[in-house]
């Protein structure tokens, strides 16, 4: 009887929750809201948003993509979701889905109430450290209404069932989608609704954006869900001698691209983690001062650290304009020294179809052991490579990637033993793959983000950019490593803010303003993250000799 109870408890709770969602995507009128979901706790405010749109795909698709495959949200939207997990509900949510008849039955009316139910758990970030990641543990619920139409009906794990009030998850009241469409075309309702903290951000350049709403709004997940799905195909221009090299046939080009696609998804996904929120167990946070936040890695297999720097500031452009000078000098604010190898070489451009979305790897030669460095050759960027010098390819791939919420320019550098790997080496079973891929994106990517201060998208006035940078320094450099770092973005900063405020075309670019950064590499202090980077390998080959 007690079971029974608690059954028909619980599906009076998605009974109702499903007739708010339904309220709320304006397919129905109510008197009143029900007293189960209108109860806000004190220091708490509710964030809602509803957006409608057509999407070119069919039901089935997104419904793979929303309930069935949530495990691709990290790598496919890791611009907004940090982690999702979700599983197979208690016993009573599966009573729930088996009293329906599941996805093989019909009720009365002709469809089933519940087809399936997940138990999510998920993390949703943005792209800076001035806005907390947002923690929910929710039943995502998909009902089938007819032919071609559903609903998925979202519901804080609070409202089915007592849960200790200190938890760090907010409450999701009733939200979702409505879905109805045909074998070509699907349309949409979207609906968010979540209980946040009144003072969830504070006072810093992102409160425009959490005061409009636009953080995580109905409208930013369907954007972003349709930038995703519309990137189509990818075209890959594999360059000759590059494509010898690795041994890339015809009719292998396949493998090297699908290679190709999962490591830009691996680097774009790690970007993300570090530059929203740090693992806690991955990295120690050594200062969070002045608006940058400096980390290092907790663990290493010499006596060099990964140390990361990161921070988000604002600039009085718009998106659109800050991203395409990214693209055109990201390199130069984060990989100064690598431009001044020689042998420059194309390897890979490769762009999407429909899609504002492209990859490039460039090859430059630089010597194999550092005693073959000028002196002078960090602080000045002086091309020179002594006769006889012994040398070998680094890789450097950069993926751009434009979209009304959010853009990013994503560089990251690669030696010919991890190129030659990931494309030469034959697939094994999956977990030994996984820590190899793990490899391949060792030391951590750097890069920008891009996202409107307010409404407006890419035309928007103004843009908060976020970005990182990398360094290697010994355990107990903590004090040169904040200096350093500190004095690497302050420069980028700068530099950045410098050129949006100028008012010429961009091929007058004022390289009088820029030049330490851009022109000499040295952002002013005679380093930067690839010269370290050569410096690192080079002392690891001998031993930490000269």
């Amino acid at each position: 009887m007690a079971e029974n109870s608690e059954l028909e408890r619980i599906q009076n709770i998605l009974a109702t929750g499903y007739q708010q969602l339904r309220r709320k995507a304006g397919l129905q009128e109510t008197d009143s809201n029900d007293s189960h979901f209108s109860q806000t706790p004190p220091g708490m405010k509710v964030e809602s948003s509803v957006f409608t749109t057509t999407f070119p795909f069919s039901p089935n698709k997104l419904l793979r993509i929303l309930v069935h495959d949530m495990d691709t949200w990290n790598p496919d939207f890791p611009q907004i979701v940090r982690k999702v997990s979700a599983e197979k509900p208690d016993s009573i949510l599966q009573s729930i889905i088996k009293s329906s008849g599941g996805e093989s039955s019909r009720s009365a009316a002709g469809f089933s109430d519940w087809s399936d139910i997940r138990e999510v758990e998920a993390t949703f970030q943005l792209p800076t450290l001035l806005v907390p990641v947002r923690q929910l543990k929710f039943y995502r619920c998909l009902r089938r209404l007819g032919k071609d139409a559903f609903a998925i009906l979202d519901i804080g794990e609070q409202y089915l069932y007592e849960v200790n009030s200190d938890s760090a998850y907010l409450r999701r009241r009733p939200s979702g989608m409505i879905i109805e469409g045909n074998k070509t075309s699907s349309e949409v309702t979207w609906v968010e609704d979540t209980e946040i903290p009144e003072a969830i951000a504070g006072d810093n350049i992102f409160s425009t954006m959490l005061d409009l709403n636009l953080a995580f709004c109905a409208r930013r997940w369907v954007i972003t869900l349709l930038e995703r799905l519309n990137q189509g195909v990818m075209h890959v221009t594999y360059h000759p001698e590059f494509a010898m090299a690795m041994k890339i046939e015809r009719d292998c080009e396949s493998k090297a691209t699908k290679r190709l696609t999962e490591l830009t998804r691996r680097i774009k996904s790690e970007f993300f983690r570090t530059i929203g929120a740090p693992s806690e167990r991955r990295w120690v946070t050594l200062s969070n001062e002045e608006g940058v936040r400096v980390l290092r890695r907790k663990y290493s297999s010499t006596e060099l650290f990964d140390h990361k720097a990161v921070t988000s500031f604002r600039v009085p452009a718009t998106p659109e304009s800050v991203f395409n000078l990214l693209v055109r000098y990201s390199v130069g604010f984060q990989y100064a020294t690598f431009l001044y190898g020689t042998d420059h070489k194309k390897a890979i451009e490769a762009a999407w179809v429909n899609s504002n979305f492209s990859v490039s790897l460039e090859s430059r030669n630089f010597p194999r052991n550092k005693r073959f460095f000028p002196k002078g050759f960090e602080t000045t960027g002086r091309r020179f490579t002594p006769r006889g010098c012994p040398t070998e390819p680094y890789y450097l791939i950069q993926q751009n990637s434009k979209g009304e919420f959010c853009s990013s320019v994503i560089s990251h550098v690669m030696n010919k033993e991890q190129m030659e790997t990931m494309f030469l080496k034959e697939e094994t079973k999956k977990e030994d793959w996984n820590k190899q891929w793990k490899q391949w994106i060792i030391p951590p990517p750097d890069g920008f983000a891009i996202m409107p201060e307010g409404d407006g998208g890419l035309q928007c006035k103004a843009s908060l950019v976020s970005f990182t940078v990398w360094s290697p320094f010994g355990r107990t450099e903590k004090a040169k490593a904040i200096e350093t770092m500190r004095r690497i973005i302050n420069g980028i900063i700068k530099s950045i803010t410098e050129y949006c405020g100028f008012k010429g075309s961009e091929n007058e670019m004022p390289f009088g303003s820029l030049g330490s950064v851009l022109v000499l590499g040295d952002y002013s202090f005679g380093k930067n993250a690839f010269w370290m980077m050569l410096q690192t390998r080079s002392s690891e080959e001998t031993g930490g000799r000269d």
